[in-house]
């Protein structure tokens, strides 16, 4: 798993996060603020066969997140 980066700003955010398709979170982040954080926040992990996106973004896991982000593990979808 890629090395986390923590912005320093320590306010206080809100992001939603999904797993696509079904589970839909809405949780707060103070301090640590990255796509890892938010997963586990959510009780989440960046699994294999997921992408992630942050606002429609392909991201990694260190990219670090705003109040309002959306944060979405969508499943990969592969041709023949």
């Amino acid at each position: 798993m890629p090395e986390k980066k923590v912005s320093q700003d320590k306010g206080f955010i809100g992001v939603k996060v999904a797993k696509l398709p079904g589970l839909v979170k809405e949780i707060g982040l103070n301090g640590r603020r990255t796509v890892a954080d938010a997963l586990e926040g959510a009780d989440l992990d960046a699994e294999e066969g997921y992408e992630l996106r942050v606002n429609n973004e392909v991201v990694g896991t260190d990219h670090v997140l705003s109040d309002g982000d959306i944060v979405l593990l969508v499943e990969e979808i592969t041709g023949n």
